[in-house]
C-alpha cells in the first residue's frame, strides 16, 4: 500500500424436529444469545484494537494516553529497563501494557513496534534521527505510515485527511503503532497530539476496556 505524508507534502431442522430443539431452548438462554448476538454485531469488523508506541515521551506517550481516554487497549515495546529520555519508566509503561525489549538501544523496539502493528502514525514537526528512523523501518518493511506536522494538528483538512487514511487502512482488528518526536525536541507536542488522537480515534470503529485516568 502507499504510504502518504501530510503536513510535510502535503441455518437447518425441519419439522418436529426444529420444534423439539426451539422447546429445549430456555428462555435464560435465549436471551443470553439474543444480547451476545447484539455485542458481537456492535463490534465493527474492521476497527482500531489496539495503540502502541515505544513509551518515549511526546508522541509516543500521547498515543498511549489519548487510547486510554477513548477506552482502547494500549501495549507496545519500549527499550530494555523502560528507558525514555526522561530516565526508566517501569511503573508508567508497564500500567499502558508495554514490555521491555532485551536491547537498550532504540532502534531494535522501533523495529518490533512496526512489525507488531498494522500501520503507523508518525507525528513530528520535522524528522530526526528518531521519526526519520521509523519512516525508513516502515518503508523497509513495507507497513503503511502517515507523517503529520503537529503545526498542523488543529487543521479541520488535515484531521479529515488523517481519519480517511486510517479508515482506509484498516484490516479486521487493527493495531495501530503512534511514533514521532520526543517532547524535548518538540515542546508541547504531547498535549497536542493527545488532544489531536483522542478526537482522531473517538471518530473510528475501535474495541473498548473500561476506561482508567492518564
Amino acid at each position: 500500500m502507499a504510504d502518504d505524508d501530510i503536513g510535510l507534502r502535503g441455518a437447518k431442522a425441519a419439522g418436529d424436529r426444529r420444534v423439539s430443539t426451539l422447546l429445549s431452548f430456555s428462555w435464560a438462554e435465549l436471551r443470553a444469545s439474543r444480547l451476545a448476538g447484539v455485542a458481537s454485531a456492535k463490534i465493527p469488523a474492521d476497527r482500531v484494537a489496539r495503540v502502541i508506541s515505544g513509551g518515549q515521551t511526546g508522541a509516543d506517550m500521547a498515543g498511549l494516553r489519548a487510547a486510554r481516554l477513548c477506552g482502547i487497549p494500549t501495549g507496545g515495546t519500549a527499550p530494555l529497563d523502560y528507558n525514555t529520555e526522561l530516565g526508566p519508566r517501569i511503573r508508567l509503561l508497564r500500567s499502558f501494557g508495554l514490555e521491555e525489549h532485551r536491547s537498550k538501544d532504540y532502534p531494535p523496539r522501533t523495529a518490533k513496534n512496526i512489525r507488531d502493528s498494522h500501520l503507523t502514525l508518525v507525528i513530528a514537526e520535522k524528522l530526526d534521527s528518531g521519526s526519520g528512523l521509523t519512516i525508513r523501518m516502515c518503508r523497509r518493511q513495507g507497513r503503511p505510515f502517515l507523517h503529520v506536522r503537529p503545526s498542523s494538528l488543529e487543521d479541520a483538512g488535515v484531521a479529515k485527511a488523517v481519519r480517511a487514511w486510517v479508515l482506509d487502512h484498516l484490516d479486521g482488528a487493527t493495531v495501530v503503532n503512534v511514533a514521532g518526536n520526543r517532547e524535548s525536541k518538540s515542546p508541547g507536542i504531547e498535549r497536542a497530539a493527545t488532544r489531536f488522537l483522542v478526537r482522531l480515534l473517538k471518530g473510528l470503529p475501535h474495541e473498548s476496556v473500561p476506561k482508567r485516568s492518564v
